[in-house]
C-alpha cells in the first residue's frame, strides 16, 4: 500500500473543520506535494504546499 494515498489527508481535513485556517504543508517527497496540491484543487481547498528537507528547512521568526 503507498503512502501516496495520504497526500494531503490532513490539510484537508483540517480546512475543513476549520476553513478560515491558512495552512501551509511541507514534504520531501515532490509526488507526494505534487499529488496533495491536485487533491487539493479538486476539493476547492486554499493549501500551500512545498517540498522541502524538514531538517534543513528555513522559518522566518515569528511566522507560526
Amino acid at each position: 500500500m503507498s503512502l501516496f494515498m495520504y497526500a494531503g489527508v490532513f490539510e484537508r481535513d483540517l480546512l475543513r473543520l476549520v476553513p478560515d485556517a491558512q495552512v501551509l504543508a511541507m514534504d520531501f517527497s515532490p509526488g507526494a506535494i505534487h499529488l496533495a496540491k491536485q487533491r487539493a484543487a479538486e476539493a476547492g481547498l486554499q493549501i500551500e504546499y512545498r517540498v522541502e528537507d524538514l531538517n534543513e528547512v528555513k522559518i522566518e521568526p515569528h511566522t507560526f
